[in-house]
């Protein structure tokens, strides 16, 4: 029941606001419909007709899309994915974010399949770890400098498993995200260990940070989601 629930939810959200401005749509007022095609190896055959909310990793944002019926006038124009806007200029906007997201992911997939060796950031300090358990599973560091804690940066590893459905299998996972690196895009984690000495590695690079100053409660917390992150082990974990 919950999930038809939510399922007419999406509908309703879906015919009623923009889907890039977000801007409520009111009853009898004329919308305009687009399309974007998703990424060649993407099946998305037995989403035909729903709407799904997806992730554009760049612009850190969820958008609601309609995966195109066979028989809809959207797969007619060669889309995979509809939307609704309230306006020409919305319209490119949402269909530009979206383009950008496939292009991004051939460019992950080719850089993946290179598998140079990672690069080795320098260790930094964190001074406390936040953690969330919600519908996102979150363990963020703040980190600073190797002398100095004056300028907080962030470490943040996410996961958002009741959204992963709609990503290519090799999408799925724990992403890290560093504030010395805004423009990779999704970096997904390969291997964890979590200690006062922790390393984490992705297929870009090694990140190496000193866990001394967290309190003990924290590190409880963060090894507890991290277990959680992973329960289908799609990285390598060790927790010390």
């Amino acid at each position: 029941m919950k999930k038809r629930s939510r399922s007419h939810e999406l509908i309703r959200r879906f015919r009623s606001t923009c889907g890039w401005c977000g801007r409520t749509i009111p009853p009898d007022t004329e919308v305009l419909g687009g399309g974007a095609k998703a990424r060649p190896e993407v099946d998305l055959s037995d989403k035909r007709g729903q709407v799904l909310p997806i992730y554009l990793d760049r612009l850190k944002r969820e958008v609601l899309v309609a995966v195109a019926a066979v028989d809809s006038e959207a797969a007619r124009n060669g889309w995979d994915l509809a939307f609704m806007v309230c306006s020409e200029e919305c319209g490119l906007q949402l269909k530009t974010a979206i383009d950008h997201e496939v292009e991004l992911g051939d460019q992950l997939k080719k850089q993946n399949e290179k598998r140079e060796p990672p690069d080795k950031v320098p260790e930094q300090r964190a001074a406390f770890i936040a953690a969330e358990s919600e519908d996102d599973l979150i363990v963020s560091f703040a980190i600073g400098g190797a002398e100095s804690l004056d300028v907080v940066k962030t470490l943040t590893l996410l996961r958002t498993p009741k959204f992963e459905y709609i990503l290519d299998e090799k999408e799925r996972g724990v992403s890290v995200d560093h504030e010395d690196f805004p423009e990779d895009g999704r970096e997904l984690v390969e291997s964890i260990e979590f200690g006062r000495s922790t390393t984490i590695e992705s297929r870009l690079r090694s990140y190496h940070l000193n866990l001394s100053e967290v309190q003990i409660d924290e590190m409880q917390e963060a090894a507890r989601i991290l277990r959680k992150m992973n329960l289908d082990e799609r990285f390598k974990l060790r927790i010390m």
